[in-house]
């Protein structure tokens, strides 16, 4: 559909913006010390984006970088142009720590993401198998087969 990115892509420019970005709570500000990951002292990795099942090879970056925290960006899609779908998700496996940081992510992004929001466990994405100390979580930001969601994802 038009416009649109491709699912990975989509997930990309939301890392870069989070990394680098110059919007806090709706506005541009690259003057605030809270608008990216980066101006509040984070170091941050934003994987190159080999696109389909590049995830062992972005786990493996991760621990090598010496990631506390791993967080994967997609969009999700369901069947048939035109779907629905209309809402964020968040994914995290079995272990405490990332349950606690899918429970942080889901309701900070939950503000600034149209839709709904769902979280749920999912014991079978390898993305989730990082063990990061402080948590891994699978973020689907919405649905790239909505078309209004797909325009919203593209500006």
């Amino acid at each position: 559909m038009n416009p649109g990115r491709q699912e990975n892509i989509n997930g990309r420019y939301w890392n870069l913006y989070a990394a680098n970005g110059n919007w806090v709570y709706g506005y541009n500000n690259p003057a605030s010390r809270t608008r990216n990951y980066h101006a509040r002292g984070f170091g941050v990795r934003v994987g190159k984006n080999k696109k389909d099942d590049d995830y062992a090879d972005n786990v493996v970056a991760s621990i090598n970088f010496g990631a506390d925290v791993h967080t994967i960006t997609h969009t999700n899609a369901l069947t048939g142009c035109g779907d629905g779908a209309d809402y964020l998700l968040t994914m995290w496996e079995h272990y405490y720590s990332d349950a606690l940081q899918c429970n942080a992510l889901n309701p900070a992004l939950d503000a600034d993401i149209p839709g709904g929001q769902n979280q749920w466990q999912d014991i079978n994405k390898l993305e989730l198998e990082r063990n990061a100390p402080n948590g891994d979580c699978y973020v689907e930001l919405q649905f790239h087969t909505n078309q209004s969601r797909q325009s919203w994802l593209y500006a």
